[in-house]
């Protein structure tokens, strides 16, 4: 564990992910503002350090004013989609205008009824992600307390995917990297597993009643407001657990979970048995192998040599097969923000070894 970045301005780093307008920059939000960093400098997209739970505002560049943003996504290279906790909305961004505009659901007061369509709301939307079944032209929103997953079309519309108690204040989700119809979600102080082709939700592991930062099998491990998750290969999650202050591996071919970092808060770096996170919430593959963490206190930090290897071996050899520019280019680059050339498999491997903090038989 080694430190990409410490934001001054920033208190939370909410949500990371390559940012696609800068490419070798990250976009994070601090919940006020949205901005774009190379890990050296910083630049403004569109937010006031000055917003608070009840502003909202459209415009242009700092203009604009949002209540708390916890998740965005990048709809394309010059547009991305923030959901606006507290104004139970959608926004859309340019980012060659830095304007913003409204894109789904009315802002305003909550509802948490499940009504669909264009003039719709959502209660507390904490997420919102690209659908990968229906090739990137509609969104999912993680709408938190409605307890449902939603989903908004290119006009704005908005039709209700599933709704169940199980889900429990559903905060983020990832894509199985080998099956686009299932998700892995990260709940209130549990993981679910999501089957959307019949939309069975399975419970993962944590406990709906309680929380704790127990290791072990899946069925007695515990969490502590798990916040992002990331599928690193077809074996392997992992979350970032807030209130516990670490990150935990899944892995599904075992069924067992284990910490990455102590659980002591802090910004210590060094290997997976001393390094120290502050409430880690964000999560993100970089190009560089490694996996950003954005925590408390505006600190981004590198958890080296866990990508490359995994995306290369894990995901491209395999959708080589089926197909070697659409589906390779559509998962890796939105993931790492980088494609691995297929003729380098050795040189990930040997980097991978090179560069990791964390063993390989500990991944």
């Amino acid at each position: 564990m080694s430190t990409f970045q410490k934001v001054d301005s920033a208190r939370w780093i909410y949500h990371l992910e390559p940012d696609l307008y800068k490419p070798g920059h990250v976009i994070y939000t601090d919940g006020k503002t949205l901005r774009s960093t190379d890990g050296r400098t910083t630049s403004l997209i569109v937010g006031s350090e000055f917003s608070n739970f009840y502003s909202f505002r459209d415009g242009v560049g700092d203009e604009v004013e949002f209540s708390t943003i916890l998740g965005f996504a990048q709809i394309n290279s010059t547009h991305l989609v923030a959901a606006d906790l507290y104004n139970h909305c959608l926004r859309l961004i340019s980012r060659i205008t830095r304007k913003s505009y409204p894109y789904a659901a009315q802002c305003g007061s909550q509802n948490t009824g499940l009504y669909d369509g264009k003039l719709s709301k959502f209660a507390y939307p904490a997420a919102v992600l690209k659908d990968m079944r229906s090739g990137d032209t509609s969104l999912l929103v993680l709408d938190r307390n409605n307890n449902a997953i939603r989903s908004v079309d290119e006009q704005g519309h908005v039709t209700t995917v599933i709704q169940s108690d199980e889900l429990d204040r559903p905060v983020a989700m990832t894509w199985d990297v080998m099956n686009e119809n299932i998700a892995y979600i990260s709940n209130k102080n549990h993981i679910s597993r999501l089957d959307l082709a019949n939309l069975t939700l399975t419970r993962l592991s944590g406990d709906l009643a309680k929380s704790g930062s127990q290791d072990g099998s899946f069925s007695s491990a515990l969490f502590h407001q798990p916040r992002s998750i990331l599928m690193l290969n077809e074996k392997r999650l992992l979350v970032a657990d807030q209130d516990n202050s670490k990150l935990r591996m899944l892995d599904l071919s075992d069924e067992v979970v284990t910490s990455v970092c102590t659980g002591v808060r802090g910004h210590r770096d060094g290997g997976r048995d001393e390094c120290q996170l502050l409430y880690p919430h964000s999560l993100m593959m970089s190009s560089e192998g490694g996996v950003l963490v954005g925590e408390v206190g505006g600190y981004i930090r590198n958890l080296e040599g866990v990508a490359s290897f995994v995306i290369y071996n894990s995901i491209v050899k395999k959708l080589l097969k089926k197909d070697p520019v659409l589906l390779t280019l559509r998962y890796v680059f939105m993931q790492a923000g980088k494609f691995i050339p297929p003729l380098s498999p050795i040189i990930s491997v040997i980097s991978f070894f090179r560069r990791a903090n964390v063993g390989s038989d500990e991944l």
